[in-house]
């Protein structure tokens, strides 16, 4: 019996100045964070995302979405329960289709300065490969139980 190959995960980070974009690569694993594109300015119009997020996910392998933004902007603006209900809009349009996603709230704000706001993009990446750091050290401590 062959073993299951494993789904990829992808990353959408919001940050202050731009919304970064990250994928699992497939040539090892999916244990190694890329990123796949960074798109200056806080986009929040559905329709301008949407085909980029379709893009991201529309590989079949990809099973999972993870979408951060900083705590920080929690406290200075409500903009946390803008982001969930944008992700909700996408899901409403049938861009997810049965696709799992979980949202992560990062305690460092990755701030973009001037012409390298679109160099920002491993804040995506960055996330990405912590929650798969994360994940393997589980199932390695989970082993040893």
């Amino acid at each position: 019996m062959k073993p299951r190959r494993c789904g990829k995960l992808s990353a959408m980070y919001v940050g202050e100045d731009n919304v970064s974009f990250a994928s699992s690569r497939s040539d090892h694993n999916y244990t190694l964070a890329e990123s796949v594109c960074c798109l200056p300015g806080l986009e929040k119009n559905v329709y301008i995302l949407a085909p980029l997020i379709k893009n991201v996910i529309g590989n079949k392998l990809t099973e999972g979405l993870i979408v951060a933004y900083p705590s920080i902007r929690i406290k200075e603006r409500p903009e946390s329960e803008e982001i969930k209900i944008f992700i909700d809009q996408l899901n409403k349009m049938g861009k997810f289709k049965g696709l799992k996603y979980t949202y992560w709230y990062t305690r460092r704000a990755i701030k973009a300065h001037g012409a390298m706001e679109c160099f920002d993009d491993d804040s995506a990446t960055d996330l990405l490969q912590g929650y798969l750091n994360c994940g393997r050290m589980m199932v390695t401590a989970a082993k040893w139980l």
